[in-house]
């Protein structure tokens, strides 16, 4: 993995620095805008200062009719200075030209009616034309709008796959939101396989989820291994909820599930803790 490769993951994962390291390095100005922004709202203080500095170049471009200005303009204005009807405008002229971030932003406004008036129809014209050129995040908003907000019996052969194109790009709430959709029909083993999905991106609710359906045998055999690697899984969130369900389970599972279940988890020295600390109770 490149070095560059190496800061994306990084400042995906919320990493401040790395954040303010891509900034600094990006020529693009909408790019460093949005990692500068992204840092920001993180509370950093010197990336505050940079953002305003940015400001003044970027609306001029925005003005200008810089497409990709305008569309990080109305994020700006949406997320710094709580102005959704300024942000709404520079989104539409963004929108209106192809640019399918704005239209996923203003899609959203239009759906909360904030700083416009709420348009669910609007919305979903928007959401719908993103989604038509590939747009995985759009297909997964088209999917939770139609299922969602739609006053008309939704059509599963439409959003199932607009789920699954989304989920298999590494959307993980696209993924658990197909494990609730096949869940709610009562097909559990569907349910599971997109939970595990989500899970494995990182999903916490997910995790759960799995960690559960493996511990009461839902839509698989019952696998106290893989109960406890995904309730140890949680940790890296960091939540501590799926310990409490592994001391739940501990009278039915021996000391080698919980060791192989912490080896799967990468939390070895958590699982031996669980088992001395489970010894000296009894």
């Amino acid at each position: 993995m490149s070095t560059h490769d190496e800061l994306n993951r990084r400042a995906e994962d919320g990493d401040v620095p790395a954040m303010l390291e891509l900034a600094a390095a990006s020529a693009d100005l909408p790019d460093r805008v949005k990692w500068f922004l992204r840092a920001a709202q993180a509370g950093d203080a010197t990336a505050s200062e940079q953002l305003i500095g940015c400001r003044p170049e970027l609306e001029a471009r925005a003005v200008g009719g810089d497409v990709e200005c305008q569309s990080v303009l109305g994020g700006v204005l949406l997320a710094r200075d709580e102005d959704p009807g300024r942000a709404a405008s520079w989104f539409r002229r963004a929108a209106d030209a192809g640019h399918n971030e704005a239209r996923r932003s203003l899609g959203y406004l239009l759906v909360e009616g904030a700083g416009v008036p709420k348009d669910v129809t609007g919305a979903e014209r928007l959401f719908r034309a993103a989604a038509a050129e590939g747009d995985v995040l759009a297909q997964y908003n088209l999917a939770v709008l139609l299922l969602d907000e739609s006053p008309w019996p939704v059509d599963l052969n439409e959003v199932i796959p607009l789920l699954e194109s989304a989920a298999l790009a590494g959307v993980e709430e696209a993924a658990t939101r197909l494990g609730d959709e096949f869940d709610a029909v009562g097909d559990e083993a569907g349910a599971l396989r997109w939970y595990e999905v989500a899970a494995e991106g990182g999903h916490i609710g997910a995790m759960f989820a799995v960690g559960s359906r493996y511990r009461d045998g839902v839509g698989v055999q019952a696998d106290g291994v893989q109960a406890v690697r995904w309730f140890l899984g949680m940790l890296d969130m960091p939540s501590f909820d799926g310990i409490h369900e592994i001391f739940s389970m501990a009278p039915s599972l021996t000391d080698e599930q919980i060791r192989r279940g912490g080896r799967l988890a990468g939390r070895d020295d958590e699982a031996q803790k669980i088992i001395e600390m489970r010894a000296s109770s009894s």
